[in-house]
């Protein structure tokens, strides 16, 4: 999910060493979310700049008629792309369900979808955010284009 990076607050800070981080991002639809940051990522180098985030919803009620905060479509069984992907070839993550929105993609835990269907219609009621992994957008296209010349070359 392609997002800018308004502001990164450092969150529990016991000296000398920082626990978390809030990163306050804009989404491609304007609206603004906080997404707490408790692998220290550490996002400060990149305000100002648009990357590509994975991130973990973390939801109250499903189907919510009064609230909601994410309406798209749920993915019983989400394959995560390839660029998710970590150096071992493992994916590092246990969340395996998502919902799809004009946003972009969020990860869902499905503990609580077993009755639901894939490629449903759904509403969420998200209590926090939570990154898992970003990308830069450049290191993306620079990955794109090593893949492109090693195909041109082969």
């Amino acid at each position: 999910m392609i997002v800018l990076v308004k502001d990164v607050e450092i969150g529990v800070y016991l000296r000398p060493k920082i626990y978390d981080f809030w990163v306050t991002v804009v989404l491609k639809s304007g609206k603004e979310i906080r997404i707490f940051d408790s692998g220290c990522l550490d996002l400060r180098p990149y305000v100002g700049q648009k990357l590509d985030l994975l991130t973990f919803a973390a939801h109250g009620s499903v189907d919510s008629d009064e609230s909601y905060d994410l309406e798209g479509i749920y993915f019983k069984n989400y394959k995560l792309p390839t660029r998710w992907l970590q150096k071992d070839g493992s994916l590092g993550i246990w969340k395996k369900s998502a919902i799809k929105t004009k946003n972009g993609i969020f990860l869902i835990n499905d503990l609580d979808y077993y009755k639901y269907e894939n490629l449903r219609p759904i509403r969420l009621e998200i209590w926090r955010y939570d990154l898992e992994e970003f990308l830069p957008i450049e290191k993306e296209w620079n990955d794109r284009k090593i893949i492109i010349l090693k195909l041109l070359i082969a």
